[in-house]
């Protein structure tokens, strides 16, 4: 059999990245510029004509030219697809899936992107698609902050997929001499922590905000590190993915910058904002607002001890004071650090 990464030369056919927000137009710009064979395809297709006129995306990646990245308008684009990567936000998964499933090819892979778990069963995005289509899967996670993508700074990702054999030709397919790829074939790890870092960086933007220091923060990383690993455990994960890119790697980068739209949101909550106010200013989607509620969800479906996460869900959705809040996670019961 001939590998995948190979059939897609012989046949020429494209990587499609469906989603032109900043992540989405950066993952195919980074392509582009390694001489791939790729086609951006905005779920919105409204967007399509904007971005071809004006060869670029102020909206959600100002300062990044396009210039010749090839852009399409309309989703037939997917049916002649090497490979989708799905950069959409989680909530928009069940509303766009349906849409598209008449134009997939059932071999063709899908690579989900985003960083989120669904609000309800069955929280994993792999498991949601699983259930509607029968397409092979795959899940993108890890440090990779979007401009920092486009510009082709060095970096590294990880490639969770359940078959061995297509992940490793994945990583030869999309790779690029910036963009470096691991494979591992437990998606649940993978998904537990791209989800759940969104909600630890909402608390050590809080704490930011706040004024407390750098201890604090490494204290909440390492702690919520360890809820990470609880869940994803609980979920049938291995606790040792969490110490790859998509654990600590992406943990450390997202909790530790202001560019990152979940430890702003927790800058801005402690500041004294409106919740629907920041959400509203932040122009894109902060994917720990929606996961700290599924989050939550599960603490109790798997019986998981989460006190960072049960603080956050406090904050956003009871609506309690937050020094109230603080004081309530600080006094929690102190216990053996990997209990």
């Amino acid at each position: 059999m001939i590998p995948l990464f190979k059939l897609s030369i012989l046949n020429k056919k494209p990587i499609v990245v469906f989603g032109s927000g900043a992540y989405g137009t950066a993952l195919a710009l980074n392509f582009h510029l390694s001489q791939k064979n790729v086609v951006l395809l905005p779920s919105r297709l409204e967007d399509a004509q904007a971005l071809i006129a004006s060869k670029k995306n102020d909206a959600y990646l100002p300062g990044v030219p396009l210039g010749s990245l090839p852009i399409a308008k309309d989703y037939s684009a997917l049916s002649n697809a090497f490979v989708v990567l799905l950069v959409v936000p989680t909530n928009a998964f069940e509303t766009l899936i349906p849409v598209i499933k008449p134009c997939l090819n059932k071999d063709t892979p899908l690579i989900i992107c985003a960083k989120g778990i669904l609000p309800k069963k069955p929280f994993l995005l792999s498991t949601y698609i699983e259930s509607t289509l029968e397409n092979p899967i795959g899940i993108w996670s890890g440090p990779h902050f979007a401009k920092e993508a486009a510009q082709q700074v060095l970096s590294a990702v990880t490639l969770g997929c359940k078959d061995q054999a297509l992940c490793q030709d994945l990583i030869r397919g999309l790779s690029t001499e910036s963009m470096r790829l691991y494979g591992t074939s437990d998606i649940t790890s993978v998904q537990i922590a791209g989800s759940l870092k969104n909600v630890v960086a909402i608390a050590c933007g809080i704490a930011r905000g706040l004024g407390y220091g750098e201890n604090t923060i490494a204290a909440l990383i390492t702690r919520g590190l360890s809820e990470i690993r609880r869940l994803a455990v609980a979920m049938g994960g291995d606790a040792d993915t969490l110490l790859g890119l998509c654990g600590v790697g992406d943990l450390t980068l997202t909790c530790n910058s202001l560019n990152s739209r979940n430890t702003s949101l927790g800058v801005a909550i402690a500041k004294g904002g409106k919740i629907e106010d920041i959400l509203h200013d932040l122009n894109s989607v902060a994917e720990g607002y929606y996961t700290t509620k599924a989050a939550y969800e599960l603490t109790k479906q798997y019986n998981v001890r989460m006190p960072i996460v049960h603080f956050i869900y406090e904050i956003l959705y009871e609506k309690t004071d937050l020094n109230q809040a603080l004081q309530k996670l600080l006094s929690h019961h102190a216990t053996w650090e990997y209990a």
